[in-house]
Order: C-alpha cells, then sequence, then structure tokens
C-alpha cells in the first residue's frame, strides 16, 4: 500500500506569501494571455521564495518583517486632493506631467507629453520590454508583475528632445499599489525625466522601473521619495544601456518608515552611468539602497557616490556589487 508524500514544509516567508495567492485568484487585472502568463510566473517566483529575508546577500540588512506581517489590501482607484498631489511635484511648468494615485492614472491631473501613453491598457504591447523575474532576490518584483495595474509607459523616439523636464509623480493613501513603468528613449534621444514618490498615510508603494536607452540616447533622471512616514517605498529600477549611452541619475530619499531602492544597471559598449544619491533617516526610518553593476562590453564607466546620514535611531545602508566580464575590457 502505497504511502502519500509529505507536504514540504514552508518557510515563515512563504507562509506570509501565501495570502496574496488568494489576492491574485480574484483579482481583475489587464492584459491578454501572453501578460497573464507573465504574471503568473512572478507570482510564481514571489510564492516559492516568499519575502526576501537577511538570509540573501541582497537583503542581509533590510527587515521586511513589519511590512510582510501586515494584512495588505489592494489599492483601488482613488480620488485623491489634488493640492496634496501637486504639492508633491518637484516642477511647476514642466514639459509634460502625467499623476498616479493609488496605483491608477489619475487623467485630470495629468498633461502628457508625445510618446506617452498609460501602461493600464497597453500592457499587451510593453509585453516584450519588461522585466521577468525568478531569482529570490527579485520576489518584490515578482510580486509587481503579478499585480501591476498602471504606471508610466513612455516611448521616446530616434533623435528626439525633452531636455526640459517631464513629471511622472506617484501619490498613495492606502493598501499596496503595484505600479510598473516602462521607458524607452531611441537612437540619439535625449530625456530629462523627474519621478517622485509621496503619500498621506499608511500605504506601500511596490514598483517596478524599466529604462531602456537605444545607443547614443542619454537619460537625466531625478528620483524624489518624500512618502508618509507611516508608508512604504520598495522600487526594482533596471536600466541598461545601449552602445555609447548615457544615464545620470539624481536621487533624494527621505520619507517612509521603509524605503528600499533596488538598482540593477547593465552596460553596453562605450556607456556611461552616473549615480549620485542622498537620503536623510529620522525617527525610526530605515532606508537601503542595493546597487548591481554589470559590465559585460569594453569601454563602458560606472560611477556612484551615495550621501547618507541618520538621525536618532533612523537607519541607512548603502551596499554596491560590481559584476565585470572578461570581455569588458577598459571598463
Amino acid at each position: 500500500m502505497g504511502h502519500a508524500m509529505p507536504k514540504p514544509t514552508l518557510t515563515d516567508a512563504q507562509q506570509l506569501a501565501l495570502p496574496y495567492s488568494s489576492l491574485f485568484a480574484g483579482a481583475d487585472l489587464p492584459g491578454n494571455n501572453a501578460v497573464h502568463s507573465w504574471r503568473q510566473a512572478g507570482l510564481n517566483t514571489f510564492l516559492a521564495h516568499g519575502f526576501p529575508t537577511p538570509k540573501l546577500e541582497g537583503w542581509k540588512y533590510t527587515n521586511l518583517a513589519p511590512l510582510a506581517r501586515a494584512p495588505w489590501a489592494l489599492a483601488t482607484p482613488t480620488v485623491a486632493d489634488e493640492h496634496a498631489v501637486k504639492a508633491s511635484c518637484l516642477t511647476t511648468s514642466p514639459t509634460g506631467r502625467v499623476c498616479f494615485v493609488d496605483g491608477f492614472a489619475a487623467p485630470a491631473l495629468c498633461k502628457p507629453p508625445v510618446g506617452f501613453t498609460s501602461m493600464g491598457s497597453h500592457f499587451d504591447q510593453a509585453l516584450p520590454h519588461l522585466s521577468h523575474h525568478e531569482a529570490a532576490e527579485d520576489a518584490l518584483a515578482g510580486l509587481n508583475a503579478a499585480f501591476a495595474t498602471d504606471g508610466l509607459l513612455l516611448d521616446v523616439p530616434a533623435n528626439t528632445h525633452f531636455d526640459h523636464g517631464f513629471e511622472a509623480v506617484f501619490y498613495g493613501t492606502e493598501g499596496l499599489s503595484n505600479l510598473r513603468n516602462l521607458v524607452r528613449l531611441g537612437t540619439g534621444s535625449t530625456l530629462t525625466l523627474n519621478m517622485s514618490w509621496a503619500s498621506n498615510g499608511p500605504s506601500w508603494h511596490n514598483a517596478v522601473t524599466d529604462i531602456h536607452l537605444a545607443a547614443d540616447a542619454s537619460l537625466t533622471l531625478v528620483l524624489v521619495q518624500t512618502e508618509h512616514t507611516d508608508a512604504n517605498h520598495t522600487h526594482h529600477l533596471h536600466i541598461t544601456l545601449g552602445k555609447g549611452a548615457v544615464c545620470n541619475v539624481v536621487s533624494l530619499v527621505t520619507g517612509g518608515q521603509l524605503g528600499r531602492t533596488t538598482l540593477q544597471v547593465t552596460h553596453g559598449e562605450n556607456s556611461k552611468f552616473d549615480w549620485q544619491s542622498a537620503a536623510l533617516a529620522r525617527g525610526r526610518q530605515r532606508l537601503d539602497l542595493t546597487s548591481r553593476i554589470t559590465h559585460t562590453c569594453p569601454g563602458a564607466t560606472s560611477r556612484q557616490n551615495a550621501r547618507h546620514v541618520a538621525d536618532g535611531r533612523g537607519q541607512t545602508v548603502f551596499q554596491g556589487l560590481y559584476h565585470v566580464a572578461q570581455t569588458a575590457l577598459n571598463t
């Protein structure tokens, strides 16, 4: 007589991820069958690994236990205070502006530029350019893929120049928002992009931004995170640089009880990447930046300069990893 195989024992991190399986089954999410398969793969990664723990090299200084134990509900479309949202804007008259509230576009607050489309109804077209997530370190990015509702979709044609500033504003009021952003610059194009994140209470922005720069494209990216002191902010930023592309990033982080940015950069030949960041942690804030820079081609240059300050019982962390392949000569 056969014996039933014992069920595998789940880790605490996996146990805390289980409720999201039920959320996924009952969620009405945009996209065709291919997008749904991508979503399911992201969910599978999250369920297989659970919330990242300090046992992982890239998360050894980040404690997600309070976040993981909270009973998060998915955010729903909300009409936010227009003045509060505009107060989080970085410029008064950008070339264009788009606003997202609790994970959904807020058309009344938008001034979209040429080339912008909201991700919500275009996941099908964007799918070939969206990153996939299988590693335990990227479990929260997998969670984002499963539940992504909307986000910035900006496609700048070749030899087009937006040098006077385009702004994307992300505002949270409650619940878990999974924003998926995709920015693509064509050959020789230039863009200055400001992205600001703010909230007015205990919400959670879990975002992924995929950025692709074609040959000789140039991007200046300004990131400002001023979330509410009871809010949480996790952001995976994936940047791919084509031959001769240049990307300059300036980041300022002062908000959130938990703020975590995961940066991944892949260099093309003779490309350049520069990261300048400042973080101020006060009270019991925990603000972390973890980067993974990959050089696979010759002639590429990357530089990171992180200045973090902690006051009271606040904590800040910067950890960086460089991977340089044997083919990456003179980097």
